[in-house]
């Protein structure tokens, strides 16, 4: 019986030993796992094999994107933009871009509210998501003739060491049919998203320019005044910026003209925009476009000049409506030249867009 008794007492031992390592591993792998969480939350996306990964400069967030698209890194914005061939060979950006932003205390989304409404148009936010643990709200506007389709997007990340709020706004800058042919590609990318928790905490707020739109980053070459802007003043540089959209998205339509037609003859006709060339494109919408950002009721009034041949073409824009220190005009043409009036000058002798030497 003593026996027994003292071998009992030997396997409880046991046992109770077998509980605490095995309850211990469990403890520690659960610490482990907790520490990895805390220090980067990864998505479960498959990305696809013919993907980028790219990590931004801050480390703060990672993404990945089709390997056939570009992408344009700042301190604080990551734009990635689908390139076409031109005719002529040369490479020409669309306007399918998307660009993540890292917002502080809101600032960047209070500016697209503010001067979204002095454009009498209403912000929509709802949620959307959940990426890495984090929740995505989707923001629509309406009217949608203001912003370019579709909606933008908004990750909250949490405060950083100062207390100040750390956001992502992802906005995506397409038309509706590029829209309904990109949407799943642009959730795939949102979807990949991958945060370091650890640089929530270590980012630092100077390092984030507010008053900028994410929405379209042309609206940055209207940006330079550093002096307080009036509501008209707003408005006016907010017109002349969706302009410029409208005219990379020009150059794509100008060449799908020159895949048809052999030619951009007709992308122009007496001096104007034909909106007549064949194939049907969204050249129509696009001018309408322009002529309402104009404020004017036709072509002639709003400030166009294109001229096209054979085998080049060249579009230039003078704004009605200007601000002092900011582009007067804008300029495009079939050699992939895209810039203001402080880069480029029309040139009908060359039908070229001629760089103003510095």
């Amino acid at each position: 019986m003593k026996y027994n008794k003292g071998f009992a007492n030997i396997i409880l031992v046991v046992v109770i030993v077998a509980i605490v390592a095995v309850g211990g591993y469990f403890v520690l792998n659960r610490k482990t796992q907790e520490l990895n969480i805390n220090q980067t939350s990864n998505t479960t996306a498959t990305i696809p094999k013919d993907w980028t990964t790219y990590t931004h400069s801050t480390g703060l967030y990672s993404l990945s994107y089709p390997s056939v698209w570009d992408i344009e890194a700042g301190s604080t914005k990551t734009s990635l933009l689908v390139r076409i061939d031109g005719a002529n060979g040369q490479k020409l950006l669309t306007t399918n871009v998307i660009d993540v932003r890292i917002d502080l205390d809101n600032q960047q989304l209070n500016f697209i509210q503010t001067s979204a409404k002095a454009q009498n148009t209403s912000m929509v936010q709802k949620k959307w998501k959940s990426v890495g643990g984090y929740q995505i709200d989707e923001i629509t506007f309406t009217p949608k003739t203001y912003y370019i389709l579709p909606p933008m997007y908004l990750m909250k990340l949490g405060k950083n060491n100062n207390g100040s709020e750390i956001s992502l706004i992802i906005g995506v800058s397409m038309l509706q049919y590029q829209w309904t042919q990109y949407q799943s590609t642009v959730e795939g990318i949102i979807d990949s998203l991958s945060i370091n928790k650890d640089k929530i905490k270590t980012l630092i707020p100077t390092s984030v320019q507010p008053n900028t739109y994410p929405q379209d980053d042309n609206r940055n070459k209207f940006n330079e005044n550093t002096s307080p802007l009036t509501t008209e003043e707003m408005q006016t540089r907010d017109r002349n910026a969706k302009i410029v959209t409208d005219m990379a998205q020009l150059q794509t339509t100008a060449e799908l003209i020159f895949s048809s037609n052999n030619g951009y003859a007709t992308f122009c006709s007496n001096g104007l925009m034909n909106i007549n060339a064949k194939p049907l494109t969204d050249l129509p919408a696009l001018v309408q476009d322009i002529v309402t950002a104009q404020q004017v009721s036709s072509q002639s009034q709003a400030g166009i000049t294109c001229i096209s041949n054979q085998n080049k073409y060249v579009l230039r824009i003078i704004f009605t409506k200007s601000i002092a220190g900011y582009p007067q005009s804008f300029c495009i043409d079939s050699l992939g030249h895209m810039g203001d009036d402080r880069k480029f000058k029309l040139d009908s002798t060359t039908v070229s867009c001629q760089k103003i030497e510095s």
